[in-house]
């Protein structure tokens, strides 16, 4: 297996503080040859709804196949926003690209995602300590704010909603107190979830389901057409199926198949959550809300106060963007970068212990947007993929809609247009991390 990364950013070890809530799902591992109507490569959100839908509307038999477990990879990792996103362009260039009626579509398919995700918490019973009302943006420069004021006023005009704007007098009375920011956007759509708790109702689902063959473990090394129908030779066994589909994200392989090679970019991300927070802690800082926030920075910073669920107080995530390298100092000093802004944003938490630390891969195209569809010149392939750190929603949606792309259901609609680009390889791509460094670079002075 090719991967940009150090084998560090692939170990199996994750240590996340979902992890102290809800023991990981496991699936058995792939022993022998196993037999299928359609392989799914990747057990995380993708993966499994895409699995579920084939099995339980199309009654297709699928073999979910991971490299480790379910959920393993960003699905059971990430900051738990089941949101809007999924794309680093904006409305507006959106829109230039591809006209209005697709522009309106993308949003829309965007806002079916989040209640996909409510939907599959209903059906599988899964308590995955949901809360939020929707997301806050908040401008960590005057200017910011009018860039803002600007977008909501396209958002009202173009697609009927109207984000709620916040001025900086007055977050305070919203609980959002930081001498950090200048005013704020509130969006009432989506929640924030347990991701783990989440991925591991869907692997629940799956097992349960007569249809579906999950196996964890098992590392899919090559895929080859053999008889009109495709083989995986994985580590521990081969799975023969008439379609294919690839799910696998930031974890990727480069050459499972050869396609991928330099089409996606995997970026480190980076996580921290404090330890309990008292009712006093929360007042001497003013952060009383719980709503999934983030701000204005292109190198982006988000975060969520979490409820109490256990009846030792409210806890804080932060996440930003990672570094490099996977390799121990760097991660080391990305952590340390990490703890520093989480200070600098809640001054009076800087006594607080953030005992639970980890990181990830999210993972971009060279169009800045996902892609969903057939892989060209492999019949009966198909990838879903970089979802730019918004997978929770558009992900578990996108495995629905594309299930019937692989089912061959000729009815059902297209997927956006801005999800239907191939993507392109980077330019040079054995340099795609010496770019991501320049753009880091580039980017930090633009957010100054």
């Amino acid at each position: 297996m090719k991967r940009i990364y150090e084998d560090a950013a692939y170990r199996r070890e994750v240590g996340s503080y979902w992890e102290t809530t809800v023991a990981p799902p496991r699936f058995e591992r792939l022993s022998g040859d196993t037999i299928a109507d359609v392989a799914v490569i990747g057990a995380g959100y993708v993966g499994m709804n895409a699995a579920l839908e084939l099995a339980e509307t199309h009654g297709l038999s699928v073999a979910l196949v991971d490299a480790c477990q379910p959920g393993w990879g960003a699905s059971g990792r990430n900051g738990g926003f089941a949101c809007m996103g999924g794309s680093k362009l904006d409305w507006t260039t959106i829109r230039k690209r591809f006209g209005d009626e697709a522009t309106r579509r993308f949003f829309a398919f965007q806002s079916d995602s989040i209640e996909t995700v409510r939907e599959n918490l209903s059906r599988y019973v899964i308590d995955a300590e949901v809360h939020s009302n929707g997301e806050v943006q908040l401008a960590h420069r005057e200017r910011d704010m009018e860039t803002l004021r600007h977008e909501a006023g396209f958002m009202e005009s173009f697609f009927g909603v109207k984000p709620r704007l916040i001025e900086k007098r007055k977050l305070a009375d919203e609980g959002l107190s930081s001498g950090e920011f200048h005013g704020a956007s509130e969006f009432a759509a989506g929640f924030a979830l347990n991701p783990l708790k989440y991925v591991s109702g869907l692997a629940r689902a799956v097992k349960a389901n007569a249809g579906i063959s999950g196996f964890g473990e098992s590392a899919v090394r090559r895929i080859r057409s053999e008889g009109g129908k495709w083989r995986l030779e994985c580590t521990t066994g081969s799975i023969v199926a008439r379609k294919v589909l690839i799910a696998t994200n930031g974890y990727s392989s480069e050459d499972v198949p050869d396609w991928l090679a330099g089409r996606l970019l995997p970026v480190l991300t980076q996580i921290i959550v404090t330890r309990p927070l008292t009712r006093q802690e929360l007042d001497e800082q003013g952060w009383t809300s719980f709503q999934m926030c983030y701000d204005t920075r292109h190198l982006l910073h988000y975060f969520r106060l979490m409820p109490d669920i256990n009846g030792e107080g409210p806890r804080m995530l932060f996440g930003m963007r990672g570094g490099l390298s996977a390799k121990t100092a760097p991660q080391m000093r990305m952590h340390m970068a990490l703890r520093r802004d989480f200070e600098r944003f809640f001054p009076a938490w800087r006594h607080v212990e953030t005992p639970h630390y980890w990181s990830g891969l999210a993972c971009l195209s060279s169009s800045l947007s996902p892609y969903a569809g057939p892989v060209p010149g492999m019949d009966n392939v198909y990838a879903a993929l970089a979802w730019h750190g918004n997978g929770v929603a558009l992900g578990s949606h996108t495995g629905r809609r594309i299930a019937a792309m692989v089912a061959g259901d000729q009815g059902a609609p297209s997927l956006p247009a801005p999800m239907r680009q191939i993507p392109r390889r980077f330019p040079f791509p054995p340099f795609r991390r010496i770019g991501l460094a320049g753009a880091y670079r580039w980017l930090a002075l633009v957010d100054r």
